[in-house]
């Protein structure tokens, strides 16, 4: 089932994420933009995140926790069900490349060596 923009228009989804709080800037953004937003505070079954997904226009990928601009693997999900993105950098991203998904896999392969040889 695919919903139409018209539903989607004007709605944007924020995940809370812990440590760092970001809900004050998609807030803000929200305000300027005239957009209605949903805030999760726990994460959803993913099969249900992607659902809820498909009913807005936006997702506010405000993690917060790198200072390099990649895009979240939600944030690849966002994109692969239509919606537009905002990044940490407030850049906007409305189209899933190769690039985004091999930044991404570059920077987390970093982290998780990181954690494997202070363990």
């Amino acid at each position: 089932m695919v919903i139409g923009m018209a539903i989607r228009r004007g709605k944007a989804l924020f995940v809370v994420k812990e440590p760092i709080d970001k809900t004050k800037q998609a807030e803000d953004f929200c305000l300027q933009h005239n957009l209605q937003l949903e805030i999760l505070y726990e994460l959803l079954p993913h099969t249900e995140f992607m659902n809820k997904l498909l009913t807005v226009e936006w997702y506010l990928d405000l993690k917060g926790l790198t200072s390099k601009d990649v895009i979240s693997v939600s944030a690849i999900e966002a994109l692969i069900q239509g919606c537009k993105v905002l990044t940490d950098t407030g850049d906007i991203v409305t189209e899933f490349t190769t690039s985004s998904f091999y930044d991404y896999l570059l920077l987390y392969r970093g982290y998780y060596n990181e954690i494997c040889r202070s363990s």
